[in-house]
């Protein structure tokens, strides 16, 4: 019995033991790897699938649980130890996360426990595009222009922002843009000009302020004006005038109204048709003898200009009354009365002064009496004859700054001589003048001979130097002329009559054109004196024609203040021994230094 007991045991027990090699020679299953992978909104990605594996045979993969906001291809193996899959996330999900699950087996093992592969979805970074400059034509005022701005949103996410322009822009859809991903939008800008002017503003975007639209564009007038600014010449039939072209270079058509000051004659309202110009005639309502500074305003719609309107004050014209003075029989040691009146017929207020005669005084002094534009003053000329005066005795008026010519008063006294005359010679600035001048005296008849209707009326001194003048004028519209002439009126002899004067060509003259200008160089000049020109000009036929008034000119008076050479070289040798000393002393001081710090040590 015991026996068998014990046969029985035996039996149960290598049974256990020949159970429990065989479990023991089995490999356990593989490990699977937990993975993580990053993607962006509606793109795939290929994830490698790998595990752990104590066998050396092939392992095979297996998708436990599929995505919930994507799809996953079939596996693929890529080698004994890796297969790979590609996920692919659906768009309409969003942003966010994903998973799934899977499982490895090797042969004659069993199947692992299941791993997870987490999947994190972003959106992609937005990208903001945008124009930089917008740029619009020429716009006439009371007109509008329009072009059209696109904003895209060329990465992800969501891009909001608003765009504000000031006047004279607009915007449409109040400028505001929420942009999602690869969503654009487009708005409408207009500019409408108030001013002809040109525009310059730069707009940010409040999404991105380091963006920015620079948006330029010119306000154009509805009209035009020639000139632009205008300038009125002496008196014409009493009237001061010139013309003023209006031009309308809109595509509508225009009214002009002005408004102008009291001294210029109304001018009534215009219409002009797109692209029609018209003249207008600026005249002063009266002689207006004095200098204009004023505006002719011009509106047309809502666009205004002004145009200035100037005008130099006409320069002192005298005139004298009675032109002969007749004294007749004169003797000496009595006295004699006359009366003279002086007009100015000109702008300018003018004061006299008279150079100094023993046998002539006036009364009242012309050096304190002004005579004043359009005004007359009379004059007590008193004749005193002396047993030593000697006829012709001439009294010479002149303004106190030299502006104008001399005017010149010759006294013929012969004693005990019924034809004794006082002769005033007023005109110095009229008439014409022959090709060749001959040579005139003093005389009643006008001695100064020059262009009845002057043509050059504006001369500039560009330099007035003690030795020299440049002038410059403009040249004159006419194609026969082909060259300008200056010429000086000079002394050239004493005769019983008087001084005999006669126009030259100085000496040292040179005569330039270029563009619409003439230039005259003048050297060789004494200084500080004031000398009386003319311009002339020349045809093909070398005929002189006189063009303008008789004008004055004056050169510089001093000396210039100059350096003596001497002086500037001393200074530059102790400027020099400065800074050799300085260099030298710095040098002393830092090996001073420095044999100090040796010793130290």
């Amino acid at each position: 019995m015991i026996q068998r007991s014990s046969i029985a045991v035996a039996l149960f027990l290598s049974t256990f033991i020949l159970r429990a090699d065989i479990n023991s020679s089995l490999p356990p299953p593989p490990l699977p790897l937990p993975l993580k992978v990053q993607i962006l909104v509606g793109e795939k990605v290929e994830i490698t699938l790998q595990a752990r594996s104590q066998s050396t045979l092939p392992l095979t993969f297996l998708i436990r649980s599929s995505p919930a906001h994507g799809t996953l291809t079939k596996i693929e193996s890529i080698d004994a130890r890796t297969s790979k899959v590609i996920y692919q996330h659906t768009r309409a999900h969003g942003a966010g996360g994903d998973s799934f699950t899977y499982a490895v087996q090797a042969p004659n093992t069993g199947v692992s426990a299941a791993e997870r592969v987490t999947i994190h979805i972003s959106e992609p970074a937005s990208v903001f595009d945008a124009p930089n400059t917008l740029t619009f034509d020429d716009v006439i005022i009371g007109d509008s222009s329009q072009k059209k701005i696109t904003l895209k949103n060329l990465g992800g996410g969501i891009i909001k922002g608003s765009l504000e322009f000031p006047p004279p822009w607009e915007i449409s859809d109040n400028g505001s843009y929420s942009l999602k991903a690869n969503q654009s939008k487009s708005f409408t800008i207009t500019f409408r000009p108030a001013e002809a002017r040109e525009y310059r503003d730069i707009i940010s975007y409040s999404n991105d302020p380091a963006r920015r639209l620079l948006l330029a564009g010119t306000g154009l007038p509805p009209i035009e004006v020639h000139p632009p600014a205008l300038e009125l010449p002496n008196m014409q039939n009493g009237k001061r005038s010139a013309l003023l072209e209006i031009v309308n270079i809109g595509k509508k058509p225009c009214t002009a109204a002005f408004i102008i000051q009291p001294i210029f004659t109304p001018i009534p309202d215009i219409s002009l048709k797109a692209g029609e110009s018209k003249k207008i005639l600026i005249s002063t309502s009266g002689k207006h003898l004095s200098a204009i500074n004023s505006l002719v305003q011009i509106q047309c719609g809502a666009y205004k200009t002004n145009v200035p309107v100037t005008g130099f004050s006409i320069p002192a014209q005298l005139s004298f009354n009675p032109e002969t003075l007749d004294f007749g029989k004169v003797s000496p040691g009595h006295t004699y009365h006359k009366t003279l009146d002086i007009t100015n017929s000109g702008g300018t207020p003018i004061t006299l002064r008279t150079k100094a005669l023993s046998e002539i005084t006036l009364s009242p002094d012309p050096l304190k009496t002004p005579i004043n534009p359009e005004k007359t003053v009379s004059f007590e000329i008193k004749l005193e004859p002396g047993i030593d005066s000697r006829p012709p005795l001439t009294l010479e008026f002149t303004t106190e700054d030299k502006s104008i010519a001399k005017t010149t008063v010759l006294f013929v006294v012969e004693n005990a001589d019924p034809s004794s005359r006082v002769y005033v010679v007023s005109n110095i600035d009229t008439s014409k003048q022959e090709k060749n001048p001959p040579t005139q005296s003093a005389s009643p008849q006008s001695i100064f001979k020059l262009a009845e209707k002057p043509r050059i009326e504006h001369i500039g001194v560009v330099e007035q130097g003690r030795n020299h003048l440049y002038l410059v004028w403009k040249k004159l519209n006419d194609d026969t002329i082909t060259t300008y002439v200056i010429e000086q009126l000079m002394p050239k002899k004493k005769s019983p009559t008087g001084i005999e004067w006669a126009w030259v060509r100085p000496r040292n003259s040179k005569i330039t054109m270029e563009g619409d200008y003439v230039h005259a160089s003048l050297t060789g000049l004494p200084a500080g004196t004031s000398m009386n020109y003319r311009i002339l000009t020349s045809d093909q036929t070398e005929t002189l024609t006189p063009v303008s008034e008789m004008f004055r000119v004056s050169t510089k008076t001093g000396r210039s203040f100059r350096i003596p050479f001497l002086l500037v070289l001393i200074f530059a040798l102790l400027a020099t021994a400065f800074f050799i000393w300085r260099e030298r002393h710095k040098q002393g001081k830092q090996l001073a230094e420095e044999t100090s710090q040796i010793e130290g040590k």
